[in-house]
């Protein structure tokens, strides 16, 4: 079963991060996130994580603003 983690980042270098919460779709993790530094992440119950650090796969900031966009 896939679920949804959202959290949101505590540090410049994003090695720090706080869990903002566990949902059982994509729809209601970006609900939750109300900062540009909040990301969401797709997670699938019952699977072990790896034990080394890892970028979560397929991790976005719903909120984030593309700076390289000129207007």
């Amino acid at each position: 079963m896939q679920l949804w983690i959202a959290g949101t980042t505590k540090s410049a270098d994003g090695t720090v991060w706080e869990l903002i919460g566990v949902f059982d779709s994509y729809t209601k993790a970006v609900a939750a996130c109300t900062k540009q530094n909040d990301w969401v992440a797709p997670i699938t119950l019952n699977t072990a994580a790896p034990q080394e650090t890892t970028v979560f796969p397929d991790a976005e900031y719903p909120l984030a603003v593309d700076t390289d966009v000129a207007p």
